[in-house]
């Protein structure tokens, strides 16, 4: 496990480098969802690689190469470390303490993670209720509204 000093290093890292986001799938017939879903992301983009692989092994989570097909010679390539869900929550509760900038971000990621995992499911064609599905598009857009301010941007 990391210690202090290193976490408030990848805080400091996420508070420069990062993104708290949250992702709405509306929707859809093939996926037989009748209700939008809603997932919570958080990632790292920094053409360091080394410096992503180190947070990995810190925190765990998933590395991969950004946007392969536009690297264009005499470019560095643009790596990006990142979690969902269940995985994304666990990583903002260990690193909040050392938020500076994100740490408003990050507390609503986390409220709306903790109400997700508490929201009846909605599986099987049934729809969730539509006070739930309020709670869920709110978190939603209030972090939209963030980026939207120019506080941070994400890249997908």
């Amino acid at each position: 496990m990391a210690t202090e000093t290193e976490l408030a290093y990848i805080a400091g890292l996420f508070d420069g480098e990062g993104c708290i986001h949250i992702e709405k799938r509306h929707p859809s017939l093939k996926q037989r969802t009748v209700n939008p879903q809603y997932i919570l992301q958080i990632a790292i983009t920094n053409g360091d690689i080394l410096a992503l692989q180190w947070i990995q092994g810190e925190l765990g989570c998933k590395l991969k190469l950004q946007n392969p097909k536009l690297i264009r010679e005499g470019y560095k390539p643009t790596w990006k470390w990142y979690a969902s869900a269940k995985e994304a929550y666990r990583v903002l509760i260990i690193l909040l303490p050392f938020l500076r900038i994100k740490d408003k971000e990050a507390k609503e990621a986390i409220a709306f993670q903790e109400f997700l995992s508490k929201s009846s499911k909605g599986y099987g064609g049934k729809p969730k209720p539509q006070c739930e599905l309020r709670v869920l598009d709110e978190a939603y857009r209030t972090l939209r509204e963030y980026k939207q301010q120019g506080r941070y941007s994400c890249v997908n």
